[in-house]
């Protein structure tokens, strides 16, 4: 038995021949397959994890004013023998009652009212959600939308008693959270020239082609600079969507063009504790926190329904009437859009070791985006800031103090605060003239801040303070002169308590 025991282990050692078929079969090692339903499932069920907390707000506010109105208030605000308003206006309903209104003597028929009929609308929602993908990392996502919108008309009778509806109007304002990320890092060139800026020339022709193609009205020519009929390199709906499609970083051949997004789309802060995260930091730190934070959004500050506005009968929703250079005149005019953008701090860094020194890192990245359909100009602010702090706390420093009288000396002890913080800060305006082609700064400056100071408690009611301030500033413009100011000092804080 243990010999052939023996010549079976030995002919497991042994190499397979290539005839033999026993041996190449045995030989073989199957890899399991990937259970991908099983990775996808874990996957779906760690974000789910993850969410420690949601929340979803919607609030919805309406009104109507209904000018004219004859009978009396009653119970419930109702005039029962009429039932004039009725229970559906009384309990909140936005129903236009107006030629219900007419219809059963409800309104006064004076043709001199100069009041008019006004419907009031609020829609805002706002959603956040709080993620820990793994430990010690905080997610924080929100997202929110604002759309407001006012109607007014002038609803009364004519000479003959006759109501007409004139002079109507929709005026409002809207606002949403959005990501315009990436463009956020594409530098001017010298000549103040910015690659987003002339990309966005470039996206009109695309645009105006799609906007000509979804116009029934729309003939289907070219004028001179190649750009469809009624949709030229300066109409307002080319604009607009060229911006948004440009610094988005969207492709301008699919993208949606949508003036007024119904989903606003998130932004977020991350915390992560590298302290709690790696076990190497705590020996050295007692606290070391990396944050990163994004806030993004497109308002339109105000828009108003546009007097010239048709439609032709045949087509209704889409632009009929041309203006004087030959545009189609959309529903609402807007006089400016903006989009912000704000890095809060795109990186920041905060440490404080065992030995009570602090240190503090951050570089921040602000841009303001405002196209203004008046004058064919788009003005962009941008700044970016680099900031860093150091601090330290010596503990029981001892000075001997003697008083003014010659009295004995006096010993006290106390801590000793000193930081320091540094800023350089970049600002810059540049003013970018559409129909010119033109790039060019109006303000901005290079900043540096130093501030340092020393902090000591002679005791509970006095503190002294040293501190050292300067300023330096550079402007961009020739023709403004650079300025340094500088201010040092000592201060005395004295608390007066009962």
């Amino acid at each position: 038995m243990e010999e052939q025991d023996k010549q079976k282990e030995d002919a497991k050692k042994k190499p397979a021949k290539k005839g033999d078929v026993t041996a190449e079969s045995d030989s073989t090692d199957t890899k399991p397959k990937k259970d991908y339903f099983r990775i996808v499932g874990n996957g779906a069920l760690g974000v789910i994890m993850s969410l420690k907390d949601a929340s979803l707000t919607y609030n919805s506010t309406s009104g109507m004013t209904l000018p004219g109105f004859k009978p009396e208030a009653g119970p419930l605000g109702n005039y029962w023998k009429t039932d004039a308003p009725g229970m559906g206006f009384i309990f909140g309903s936005q129903k236009d009652i107006r030629q219900l209104a007419v219809d059963r003597g409800w309104l006064s028929t004076d043709s001199t009212r100069v009041d008019p009929y006004l419907e009031r609308s609020t829609n805002s929602l706002t959603a956040r959600a709080n993620l820990e993908p793994f430990r010690n990392m905080k997610i924080e996502l929100t997202a929110d939308r604002s759309y407001v919108s006012n109607y007014q008309s002038f609803w009364r009778a004519n000479g003959n008693g006759m109501f007409r509806n004139t002079s109507e109007q929709e005026s409002g304002n809207y606002s949403s959270s959005y990501i315009i990320w990436p463009t956020a890092f594409v530098r001017d060139n010298k000549a103040n020239q910015n690659a987003t800026f002339e990309k966005m020339l470039e996206n009109r022709s695309i645009i105006a082609a799609r906007l000509a193609a979804g116009n029934p009205n729309s003939t289907g020519g070219v004028d001179s600079t190649g750009y469809p009929l009624g949709y030229g390199p300066t109409q307002s709906e080319v604009l607009l969507q060229s911006f948004l499609t440009t610094y988005t970083g969207r492709d301008p051949s699919v993208a949606k063009l949508k003036t007024f997004p119904a989903i606003p789309l998130p932004n977020w802060r991350l915390t992560y504790n590298l302290h709690q995260g790696i076990k190497v930091l705590r020996q050295y730190f007692q606290s070391f926190n990396l944050t990163h934070a994004y806030r993004s959004a497109y308002t339109v500050s105000g828009f108003k329904s546009d007097v010239r506005y048709e439609e032709n009968a045949n087509f209704p929703g889409f632009a009929a009437a041309l203006d004087d250079l030959g545009n189609y005149i959309p529903g609402k005019y807007m006089d400016v859009v903006t989009l912000t953008e704000q890095f809060g701090p795109f990186l920041g860094i905060e440490m404080t070791m065992k030995n009570s020194l602090m240190t503090r890192i951050e570089y921040k990245k602000t841009r303001n985006l405002s196209l203004s359909f008046v004058n064919k100009q788009l003005t962009e602010v941008r700044s970016n800031e680099l900031v860093t702090g150091v601090g330290y706390r010596f503990k029981n420093i001892r000075f001997n103090v003697r008083s003014m009288n010659g009295g004995p000396k006096k010993q006290l002890k106390s801590d000793l605060n000193v930081k320091l913080d540094v800023s350089v800060r970049d600002n810059k305006t540049v003013l970018r003239r559409i129909e010119e082609n033109n790039n060019q700064i109006s303000t901005g400056a290079m900043q540096v801040s130093i501030n340092a100071s020393a902090d000591y408690m002679v005791s509970q009611k006095l503190v002294i303070r040293l501190f050292y301030e300067s300023a330096i500033t550079n402007p961009h413009l020739e023709s403004q002169i650079p300025t340094s100011t500088t201010n040092a000092g000592v201060s005395l804080r004295f608390t007066l308590t009962q």
